[in-house]
Formats: structure tokens, sequence, C-alpha cells
């Protein structure tokens, strides 16, 4: 070390403008959306012609997947290779384990088994499509057990490594047990296919389910351990950051290169390689010249949330720590041994809100005990491994299993008594933040902590009344307004009503869709009314898990005792100690700044049917209007009509999905809607919406918006200003 240069350090100013110039690429390439890379714009016929007879390639098991999913790597040439999930549900068991071993396959007949992987239709929903396009993955494969033809096998990097790591599997299944050796392999390689469910929710409970997922940390673990082996031996300083370099890279390919993994053997790659070359190296740079590698070999990475979480965590502990480090509190300074979990919390907390909607107070105490029983078992877990293959090395593993065993008996010990531990110590479940208080919130953490800062603003007045102002009025911009979200729940109905701060829902769809989650993504916790319209499943499915998971002060239904659906989710709400109010003939209320009407059409309640007896509510706001119709058709639709009660609105929610039954032109030009939203499944088998239901809202001059089409639909009015967004991108009409 001391015979390093004091030479400018290596990629001083080219790294930092090398990420921003790739940074900006990759984010103009992702503009477009996923669709438009892997979506239908270039088909599998495009690519390998419409009658592609066969396709080879390999497949691997990725350590990310489950036991039934492969990848296969179909390769064009050396340079150019396609990645497809290889789907083995279905396939003989046979079939299934020779493939698992790693194979060279020829799959006949692919077109026949391709299919669209699908994208999320909510706003805030897991986008499989993303997540996989963040893998490079485009198509997705379920060929039967004759389509497939066994090759001769090549030497191939990445299918010796899964046999390694089948072949790891097999030895701690002998030497601990399959449940130990579940939690092994997770901790050392990220595949959690052996570990239960309830397992994997006692760590999330207790906040230490990121020591199951192969992260920076586990690459520490071995650099660490393989600094310690050569550090007395008789290697140059430069020679063993070289090797160190070499097994990394291993390990990486070993761990199948997951984004954490990725980030920090490059990362670690780059301070060492500079070492070799003796050249200072700042640890910022050796970030961004990570993030760099990783987008330029694919810029979706930047729609995978394991690649963000990665980044913002050592991003804290580069940022973050030193100046926790270095602040005096009342109490004196934060212990050393507490700064990296409390740095990488501090940064990660707005974003593990944001993806998971839950944070753990004591996974911040927690993970630095389970941290080191982590590292006990990924070394010990290895060790295990490579003592098989010695001609005595029964003994040795039979050593090592008993420290593995023991290390994962104390790590279960820590998940059992975090997760036991009651909220608000142990798991919370929190709604997500919304982008501006995210922004905020790295604000106020950077002022808070940085001295510098601090010492700015107290000389510059004029910054530091700016500093206040702007978040405020940032914060008020997106805070007053009325918006709407028509979630896309199928052949359904689920609408999220949001007026400052007020938070109401109408209906709750079937429950096949996770209406209570999409809540909280939408940053909903607590929701000041609920409209069930009528009680058919798909309109009231949702309603007991939404009660179960956020905190609901009216339940608005009709009085219909015919409705047997009411009167389910009535005996819910009580048990839940919600307050019902059941609506006759009609209802009024304010609640802030809305104004609720609701109406029923009395003299439908009792009939064989329940959609007539549907509560029709207007919300008014100083924002504009919205009519929600729940399933009336013709007969309360001109009920309502004649009595007076449709009155002119800027959004309609289309009756009855857009039912040949209802949306007479007569009734629907009173209301002279802007925008008319029909919640509608995808090929759906009723025929909805009705050809002429669209021509009659073309007629009265509405533009309509459908779930099955464009997925959800967002709508915010402003003193009468509308915007509309949707989920999907498509030019379907």
């Amino acid at each position: 070390m001391k015979n390093i240069k004091k030479e400018k350090a290596v990629g001083k100013y080219f790294i930092p403008a090398a990420f921003i110039a790739v940074l900006i690429f990759s984010v103009v390439r992702i503009s477009g959306g996923v669709e438009d890379e892997y979506g239908s714009k270039t088909s599998f016929e495009d690519e390998y012609g419409k009658n592609c007879k066969y396709v080879d390639g390999y497949v691997y098991n990725s350590c990310e997947f489950d036991e039934n999913k492969l990848v296969f790597v179909c390769q064009k040439s050396f340079f150019d290779e396609n990645k497809m999930i290889l789907m083995m549900y279905g396939m003989e068991n046979s079939v299934k384990e020779e493939l698992k071993e790693g194979r060279y396959v020829r799959i006949h007949n692919p077109s026949k088994y391709i299919s669209e992987i699908k994208e999320a239709r909510n706003f805030g929903e897991f986008d499989r499509k993303e997540y996989l396009a963040s893998k490079n993955i485009k198509y997705q494969l379920s060929p039967d057990n004759e389509s497939i033809e066994i090759l001769k096998d090549k030497m191939n990097v990445r299918i010796l490594l899964s046999k390694a790591r089948n072949s790891m599997h097999n030895v701690m299944l002998k030497t601990m047990g399959e449940q130990n050796a579940g939690v092994a392999m997770a901790i050392i390689t990220g595949d959690t296919a052996g570990i239960s469910q309830t397992d994997e929710e006692k760590y999330k409970n207790s906040g230490i389910s990121h020591i199951l997922a192969v992260s920076g940390m586990h690459v520490g673990f071995v650099q660490s351990t393989l600094n310690k082996l050569f550090s007395r031996k008789r290697i140059s300083y430069s020679a063993r950051c070289a090797i160190i370099i070499f097994f990394l890279i291993i390990f990486g390919y070993f761990a199948d290169f997951s984004p954490s993994v990725t980030r920090a053997v490059l990362q670690s790659s780059y301070l060492l390689f500079s070492k070799v070359i003796r050249r200072p190296a700042k640890k910022s740079n050796s970030l961004l010249f990570a993030c760099t590698v990783q987008l330029i070999s694919n810029p979706f990475n930047l729609l995978g949330i394991g690649f963000i979480l990665s980044y913002v965590a050592a991003t804290s502990l580069v940022v973050i720590q030193p100046m926790l480090s270095y602040r005096e509190f009342k109490f004196g300074k934060i212990p050393r041994w507490l700064l990296p979990g409390l740095s990488v919390n501090i940064g990660m907390f707005p974003l593990i809100v944001l993806f998971f909607n839950s944070f753990s107070p004591i996974g911040i105490i927690a993970t630095l005990f389970a941290g080191k029983a982590a590292y006990a078992i990924c070394i010990s877990g290895l060790g295990i491994w490579l003592a098989s293959f010695l001609p005595f090395g029964s003994i040795l593993s039979g050593l090592l299993a008993s420290i593995t065993s023991f290390a994962i008996m104390i790590l279960n010990k820590i998940s059992i008594t975090g997760s036991g531990l009651p909220p608000p110590i142990s798991t919370l479940a929190v709604p997500s933040m919304s982008k501006t208080a995210i922004v905020i919130y790295y604000a106020l953490v950077l002022l808070l902590l940085n001295k510098n800062a601090l010492l700015f603003l107290r000389k510059r007045p004029v910054a530091a009344i700016l500093a206040i102002i702007l978040p405020v009025l940032a914060f008020t911009v997106n805070y007053l307004k009325t918006e709407l979200i028509f979630f896309d729940v199928g052949q359904g109905l689920s609408v999220l009503y949001k007026n400052n701060g007020l938070c109401g829902l109408v209906d709750t769809g079937d429950g096949k869709t996770d209406v209570s989650t999409l809540l909280y993504k939408q940053g909903v916790g607590e929701i000041d009314f609920v409209l069930l319209t009528h009680g058919h499943n798909d309109h009231t499915g949702g309603f007991e898990k939404v009660a179960s998971e956020h905190k609901i002060k009216v339940l608005f239904v009709p009085e219909n005792s015919a409705d047997e659906g009411i009167a389910s989710a009535c005996l819910i709400a009580k048990e839940k100690g919600i307050q019902v109010i059941a609506v006759s003939d009609e209802y009024s209320c304010s609640i802030g700044n809305v104004r609720l009407d609701m109406y029923l059409n009395e003299k439908a309640c009792g009939s064989d049917g329940v959609n007539n007896a549907s509560v029709v509510m207007i919300a008014s706001s100083p924002d504009g209007k919205a009519v929600f119709t729940g399933d009336i058709e013709a007969e309360t639709e001109s009920y309502m009509a004649e009595m007076g009660r449709f009155v002119e609105a800027d959004i309609l929610q289309v009756a009855h999905h857009g039912s040949e039954t209802s949306t007479i032109y007569k009734n629907i030009s009173i209301i002279s809607p802007e925008y008319a939203i029909i919640s509608v499944g995808e090929n759906n088998n009723y025929g909805h919406p009705a050809k002429r239901v669209l021509e009659t809202l073309e007629k009265v001059g509405a533009t309509v918006k459908r779930n099955d089409l464009f997925g959800a639909v967002r709508v915010t009015l402003r003193k009468g200003n509308i915007s509309v967004w949707q989920k999907l991108k498509t030019s379907k009409q």
C-alpha cells in the first residue's frame, strides 16, 4: 500500500462522464416502454422466420427462478443470443431432471410453444415483463416432451456452474438434511426453492429476508475470506489482488450474476485492479463504473428492483455512512458497528416502502446478528462442498456441516424472535410514498446530515427560504387535485377516488386482482369510505381482503334484503368494526371538499336480479364531477333520468361493463361526460362492451377509455382541467 503512487485516480473524470452518457442513452432507450423493445413490434417469427422448424440452444437452472422454470439460451451465433424462460409444468419428471442438469437441446416447431409475456395492467403492480426485460429475456417457451431433442453437450461456463450448484445441493442434502440445505443454498447462491413459504414469511417479518438473496454482502464474505487465505502466502500484493478478482468472477457465475452480485463484483474488481496497477481509485467511481457496465450490457436493468435497491444500498454506504460517522448528536457519535446497517436502512427506506409496502424497524438490529450467521453459513457451506472432493473429506465435511447447521439454527432463532414481536417493532404494512415525497425525503436526509449544506443555508437566507418553499409547493401541487383510478380488475369494477387526502373506493373487484395491494401502491392505508354498488362477486369479491388490511371508516351499501352479497359484506364490516350506512332512495353527505349524492331505485329491490338495485353515486368536488352507475340497466337508468338525479358530469363510469342492457342515449346525454370509462375484462365471454354502447358514447361526445384495451386508467381533475393516463400503450381501438 505504501508504494502506491500519488497519481490521478483511475478514471477520475472519464468514469463519471461515461456514466452520464450511458445513463442518458439508457433512459432514452427504455422511454418507449418494454412493450416497444420486448413486445409485439418484433415477434419471434420476425426474428427467426415464419417457417422456423427448430431452434438450438442450451438450458440451465437460474437461481432466480423456481424449480419448474429454466433459462433457455438460443444461440443464433456466438455473439447473438436470445434468452427465454423454459416452462416445465406438465413435463415428465425424467425430462425435467435431464434438463435441470444443463443440456444442449433442440426445440422443434418453436412458434407453436412461444407465448407472450404479459405486462402489468395496473399502476404500481409488479410488472413481469419489465422484470424479465431486465434479465434480457424476451419470450416464454412452454414445449411438450416430444418437441425437445437432447443434443450432444458442449463446454459452457453457465452449464458447468449450474451443474456445480446441483452438485453442491446434493452434498448439502446428504450432510445436513433438506431444511438446512435449503437455507444454506439460499444464502450461498440465492436459490430459495428449498425454503418453505412459512420460513420465508418469518425472515421477511423479522427484516432479514435480504440475507436469503445473494448480494454485495455475500461478495464481501468471499472477498474477506480470500484476503485472509492469501495474506500470509508469499504472493505479491498485485498478484493477490488479481487472483481475488478471478475468484470473484467465478463466484459471480456461481450466483448466476444477480444484479447485486454483478454490481459488487464489478465494484470490487475496479478497486482491486487499481491496486494491481498501483493507482488510487475512488469508491464513488467504482460504483459509477459498475453501473455503467451493467447499463451497457442491458439498459433495461434500470427497471429491475434488485438493480435499483443494490445501487441505493451501495450509494448509502458511500454517501450517508461518512456523514453519519462525523455527526455529533446529543448522545454522542453513533457506534461504528451500527453505522453500515443504519446508513443502508436510511438510504433504502423510501424505496423499500415503495416496492414492498413494508418496513421492519427490528430488521436494523436483527441484520447485525444475522449477517454474522450468514457469513459462517456462506463460508462453511462452500467448505462442505469443496471438502467432498477430497479423498478423506467426509470427516471435514461433517465438521463443517455441524458449524453450518449451528449458524442456521441461530439464523432461524433470529427470524422467529423478530417475527414474533408486535408492530411497530416488527414488520409494518406501509402505503407507498409518492415520487415527490421520496425526493423531499432524500433532500432532507442530505440537509440534516451534511454540515456543509446546513452552513450554506445559514449564510444564504434566500436559498434557505427556497429550500422550504419549493418542497411545500411541490407537495401542494401533487396534493390539491381530484384523482380517479379505474383499476383493471378484469370483468369487474373497482375505482379509487382521491381528493386532497380523502380516499374512497367504489367496489373491490372479484378478488382475483389484489385491490388491497394496489391501494397500498397508490399510497392508501386508511380509506374514508367504501361504496359497494351491489352484491355481485365481480364488485364485492375483494372486500374481505381490503377490510382486513386497511382501516375503513364507512361502508355504503344498497338497502336490499334480496342482495346476499351485500349481506355477507355487512357481516365482514361488523367483524371489523366498520360503520355501515344502507342507502334507500337517496342519501347525501359531505366528506372534506367532496359531496356524495347516492341514489337507489327501491322499485328494483327484492327482484330476482340485483343489477338494477345498484347504488348510483355522484361525487362532486371543486375540481369536477364523476358519476358511478354500478351495473344498473335501462330500467333504473331511465328512472334516475326521470327523477332528475342525473347531472352533467366530467367522468362517467359506464354501467354494467358496457352491456347492451344500459347506456341509453336520452339518459347519457343528460350527463354529457367528457370521458367515459368502461371497466371490462379482456376477451370476456359477454361481448362487452356492446357496439351500440360505444356508438352512443361517441354520439354524446365522450372519449372512451377501456380497461380491456388500456389497462388501468388514471383521471386527474384540477378545477375543471382533465388529464388522463393509461397503463398500456396500444394501437387497438
